[in-house]
């Protein structure tokens, strides 16, 4: 391969992989089940019955 091949894939993979990270570290985590929105309006329901 020539030196300008091997340099293209190099910064092919560095593109790739910092692809990768943001994704990975920029995705939506999905809201643990006690932070719902309908957890929480049940919640409030509850403490306005007692």
């Amino acid at each position: 391969m020539s030196g300008w091949a091997e340099f293209g894939m190099f910064l092919g993979a560095l593109a790739l992989s910092a692809i990768v990270f943001c994704v990975i570290a920029y995705w939506p985590q999905r809201p643990p089940r006690d932070q719902t929105v309908e957890a929480i309006r049940k919640h409030i329901e509850g403490e306005d019955e007692e």
